[in-house]
């Protein structure tokens, strides 16, 4: 009967082939357990790991794809903890590191979309039983309980559907089953800046009934923090507070039908984030300076038990830790970072119709998330701009499928899905220069600032200074915002359908296809008052929006698009010998049209012409082989793949002779030519063709018992194609070739010409794409102390990499390779009521971030509001308009700042678990 054939588990690769496809169907969302499979063969050789990439129940031995899979004992013993975590396991896949939690995403084979703007979707899928994530900060959950992680690389489309054009990242958890009442709790802690990071779980399973069963799992993890404050009282870079639960209820209505229900919710309050400065261009205030009567009286100072005490912003970033290895912070509690809260719910209805298995899949999600950013993403407010704005994302999906009964000629899939998603994003960008923006306040329901910093008189003039120095306003303790309301709704039908040939008994040939119609539907809110701003010399207007002020009046822009596509895979699989399997496959995927108003907007008709940014689409070749030898004791698995992407969308720059998008029209006064004066920009756009090739690697060996090696290998060329995206020529490159010059108009709004020296980004790498990267691990486990014990040594490597596309132009952030070596330590009691782990990570304390970033002239951190204290006049001239005539002084001029993320294993650190099963 199914009921029982799911309670007992499938043990060997001969069984899994022997099932009805009716089975796998029922079940691909992962009601075999991994932690079963293989347990019959362990003392013979290798386990079997099984997947459902082909939405079936697969060997993975035996599926034509490239695919990494851990288990969740692989999770447990590595001490992963969320799901960015899984990437330390799975070559191939990259995270992006920023402070900002809204703009989380992944890249899969180099590729994918940082989600700056809810007008772009991703071009790699997360994926959590069976239900596509609208948004990838849906990542920012604690990995609970789960069966395994399964990494799809290349288009994934054909049968996954939504935006997999990349790949997808799939999550599958345990299952409620019927082995009997049944938990465990697991309690753990990490060494943190100067405490402890605690995570506390808890899985429960209860039989009902003979046909229900209940499974709840409930974790929380309170973060302390491993980048320590240097202001005492304040929360330390890194902390957190994150919660999350499931709930499953699984009832079978009779051996051939059954139905799942699931309920989950995470709730994250994020701390002061892991970037720091590596060095800022800040004024270092002397002890004379801090002293000076004049900060005292103008109350920049104060005197607490006879010692000066820096009390403002100004004061407190002179303070701030920089550093080559720098992995301290300088937070302020009184700004709110911001929380996110995602609940999901869903239905899963299986049942058989004589030799035929239907699957009905129903899912409906809320995503709630609030962030409130300053523009270099430090914890310590270090810029005048910031942003705040809650993004809320609700989605509906519906799938349905039939199996057909398995046979020796042939079976299939076919199927229809639905997907619909509502996202909105309010959001307030705040100009604040004063003295204390680090103690602004937001109000969190209309983000209205109720305060910019504290309003101080000041005895010496620091609020009138020459506007040309910055952008951002002519006064201390201004406020400017521009409040933007945008959503994006989403709908997308699908009929897919999937057929394996069985030509002999060694070759299988499979061909999928799936035909989608994609609708958008896009609105923003566009400021069009003039700020007044005029060229000097032709009387037109400048800035032709205005950000100046509360009440300014905003147009609607609204646009909506529709498009089909035919996406397709074909793929055949060959047994050259029983425990060999080779294969070959051609797979094209799709992501939809994304969003943009370039500055040339100015009314909704400007909008509709310009239209959307087209869909991505890529084509992937691969060729493979998986094997087995030594009797089970040697897996080999190995693929070359090649993958194109026209139309790649990216947030970039670009020379533009488009005079829609505002390059000039100019005469030559002497000969009456004509030209077009090209204009540089940087915006969404369609970035050109990407391409992402590699081979991926991988192996098991257990030349005795008790001993395993393991590992993964992952080389990848990913990088620009035809394209026209540039970036500014650095410094170090200027006036060779890698580097020309042009003349262009200033801006979209400002017809000047400027000279600009740049630099193309065709045939360059990636942003985040290491060329290599991979695991080995050593693991030997014994009978000991009345149970079993293990320890394993894993080494993780990662080559040098960029976090910004151009990796030869941008030297300054480019991350060196590192290899860093864990070491983890366990024993389970016989009877595996108990378990005991402990682990040290980063053991021999290797320093490294996991991205940098600088911002240029760094004229962001040069506002006066951020870097202004009193120094004594300098007698000057009437048009000597400088900051030492007006009593400001900037102290060290350092050069633009660099900032650094610190990942949790900066810092060699301890940990241990405890888990109690019953």
């Amino acid at each position: 009967m199914l009921k029982r054939e799911i309670d007992v588990g499938i043990h060997t690769k001969k069984v899994i082939k022997m099932l009805p496809l009716s089975l796998a169907i029922a079940t691909y969302t992962g009601s075999v357990q991994a932690e079963e499979v293989g347990k019959e063969d362990e003392a013979k050789g290798i386990e079997v790991i099984t997947v459902t990439s082909q939405k079936r129940v697969e060997p993975l031995q035996d599926v034509p794809i490239s695919i990494g899979a851990i288990t969740g004992k692989d999770i447990e013993q590595a001490e992963l903890s969320n799901f960015m975590d899984v990437a330390e396991l799975l070559p191939g896949l990259t995270f992006s590191d920023r402070n900002d939690p809204r703009t989380t995403s992944l890249a899969i084979r180099g590729v994918g979309t940082i989600q700056v703007n809810i007008s772009s979707e991703p071009s790699a899928a997360i994926i959590i039983d069976g239900e596509v994530m609208a948004r990838s900060s849906a990542i920012h959950s604690l990995l609970g309980d789960n069966q395994r992680v399964e990494l799809l690389k290349g288009p994934q489309g054909t049968l996954f559907g939504k935006n997999t054009s990349a790949g997808a990242l799939h999550v599958i958890s345990n299952r409620p089953n019927f082995n009997g009442d049944s938990g465990k709790l697991k309690a753990g802690f990490a060494e943190a800046a100067d405490g402890f990071d605690y995570t506390l779980q808890g899985t429960f399973n209860k039989v009902l009934s003979d046909s229900t069963a209940v499974r709840l799992n409930l974790a929380h993890k309170y973060k302390d923090g491993h980048i320590e404050n240097v202001i005492d009282g304040q929360d330390h870079g890194g902390s957190g507070d994150d919660s999350a639960g499931k709930v499953q209820v699984l009832h079978y209505f009779d051996d051939d039908t059954s139905l799942l229900w699931r309920l989950d919710h995470t709730k994250s309050n994020y701390g002061p984030g892991n970037r720091v400065y590596i060095r800022h261009d800040r004024p270092i205030l002397s002890d004379e300076q801090l002293n000076d009567p004049r900060y005292l009286e103008g109350g920049l100072v104060e005197m607490v038990d006879g010692v000066p005490v820096a009390n403002s912003r100004a004061h407190i970033l002179s303070q701030t830790p920089e550093g080559e290895y720098n992995d301290k912070t300088s937070y302020h509690g009184s700004h709110d970072p911001g929380e996110l809260k995602n609940t999901g719910t869903s239905l899963e209805l299986n049942w058989a119709m004589g030799d035929y298995d239907m699957v009905y899949a129903g899912y409906y999600r809320d995503f709630d998330m609030y962030s409130n950013e300053t523009a270099a993403s430090i914890a310590i407010n270090t810029s005048p701009y910031t942003w705040a704005g809650k993004t809320r994302s609700q989605t509906v999906q519906h799938e349905f499928r039939i199996a057909s009964p398995e046979s020796e000629d042939y079976e299939y899939i076919l199927g229809a899905a639905y997907f619909s998603n509502d996202t909105e994003r309010r959001q307030q960008a705040l100009f604040c220069n004063d003295p204390g923006l680090q103690l602004s306040q937001i109000n969190l329901d209309t983000f209205n600032v109720e305060f910019c910093g504290e309003q101080r008189e000041v005895p010496f003039n620091m609020t009138d200074f020459n506007p040309t120095t910055t952008t951002w306003g002519s006064k201390m303790q201004t406020v400017r915002y521009t409040p933007e309301d945008v959503t994006l709704e989403t709908e997308n039908f699908a009929i897919f359908g999937s057929i394996d040939f069985h030509l002999t008994e060694k070759l299988t040939a499979t061909v999928g296809a799936r035909v989608l119609r994609e609708e958008q539907e896009y609105t923003d809110w566009l400021p069009v008052i003039f700020d007044g701003a005029t060229d000097p010399e032709t009387g037109e207007l400048i800035n032709k929006r205005n950000f100046d002020m509360p009440g300014t009046d905003f147009e609607r822009l609204h646009n909506t698009h529709a498009e089909n596509k035919v996406l397709g895979r074909a793929a055949i699989k060959y047994y050259p010998i029983e425990e060999v399997m080779t294969y070959a496959s051609i797979a094209t995927g799709y992501k939809g049209v994304a969003w943009w108003s370039p500055d040339t907007v100015l009314d909704n008709d400007d909008f509709v012409a310009a239209g959307p940014i087209e869909g991505e689409d890529s084509i992937n070749y691969e060729i493979g082989v998986r094997s087995d030898w030594l009797d089970n004791t040697l897996r080999l698995n190995a693929s070359i793949f090649y993958a194109e992407y026209e139309n790649y969308q990216d947030r970039i720059r670009s020379i533009s002779y488009d005079t829609t998008r505002g390059a000039s029209e100019v005469t030559d006064p002497i000969t009456g030519e004509t030209e077009i004066r090209p204009v540089y920009i940087r915006e969404l756009m369609n970035a050109g063709t990407l391409i992402s090739k590699g081979v991926d690697f991988d192996f098991i060996y257990q030349p005795i018992e008790h001993l395993e090696f393991s590992g993964n290998l992952n080389y990848l060329d990913a990088y620009f194609g035809e394209s026209d995206a540039v970036l500014n020529c650095p410094p170090h490159l200027k006036g060779t070739d890698e580097c020309y010059d042009i003349l262009t108009t200033r801006s979209a709004t400002n017809p000047k010409p400027k000279k600009r020296s740049v630099y193309d980004l065709e045939g360059d790498r990636l942003a985040g794409s290491p060329e290599w990267q991979g695991n080995l691990n050593i693991k030997y486990d014994h009978d000991f102390l009345g149970g079993n014990g293990y320890v394993k040594l894993n080494y993780r490597y990662k080559g040098d990499e960029s976090p910004e596309h151009g990796a030869l132009a941008l030297p300054e952030v480019n991350l060196d390779a590192r290899g860093i070596y864990n070491l983890f330590f366990g024993w389970n009691s016989n009877d595996n009521d108990y378990s005991v782990s402990f682990y040290v990570k980063n053991i021999f304390d290797k320093h490294y971030y996991s991205r940098k970033s600088t911002y240029g002239d760094s004229m962001l951190d040069r506002a006066v509001g951020s870097s202004a204290y009193y120094t004594d006049p300098i007698t000057g001239g009437a048009d000597s308009y400088t900051s030492e005539t007006y009593g400001l002084g900037r102290g060290v001029d350092k050069g633009s700042t660099l900032a650094g993320n610190v990942p949790r294993d900066f810092n060699r650190y301890f940990g241990a678990t405890v888990t109690v099963r019953f």
